[in-house]
């Protein structure tokens, strides 16, 4: 995962962690986590991501290049 991208888009959007984590059904700690590499997305979780971040290319996000 391209973490810094996914930050990245977060402040595009203008969207906390706190916000995403919520939409993710997650705590901010789980999130935090996640989003710092220290734990893995599920599936699930990388697919809400998709669209709650509206990203058309996820590619780019999830798989460094």
């Amino acid at each position: 995962m391209v973490y810094s991208k996914l930050k990245g888009r977060m402040a595009e959007l203008g969207m906390s962690q706190k916000a995403v984590a919520e939409k993710l059904e997650l705590s901010e700690r789980s999130y935090g986590l996640k989003i710092n590499g220290k734990r893995p997305f599920t599936i699930p979780e990388a697919e809400k991501l998709i669209v709650i971040l509206s990203l058309e290319n996820p590619a780019e996000y999830f798989f460094n290049a």
